[in-house]
């Protein structure tokens, strides 16, 4: 169903080891998580470079959200006060 095939997606653009162990079988994996053989082969057709290329650009999203999330500015601020305040 399509919402395994993004889950899938999802998860081989945000983890590298999963991502590894497609490339050198994507058809084991996809059916590994619970894809039909007509997706698995449709999965498996998909080039190594787009897969890399779409993962890097999945991973500087997150990173510039995490930058600009409210968490990572208080936590700028702790460490700037910590600067300014000998502990």
């Amino acid at each position: 169903m399509q919402h395994d095939v993004e889950r899938l997606l999802a998860r081989l653009y945000a983890d590298s080891h999963i991502r590894e162990r497609f490339l050198m079988d994507p058809e084991k994996i996809c059916a590994q998580h619970g894809l039909s053989p007509d997706e698995c082969r449709a999965m498996a057709m998909m080039l190594a470079q787009d897969l890399q290329t779409a993962s890097r650009s999945f991973e500087r999203k997150r990173n510039l959200k995490l930058h600009h999330s409210g968490f990572n500015s208080v936590w700028r601020w702790v460490k700037a006060l910590g600067n300014w305040v000998s502990w």
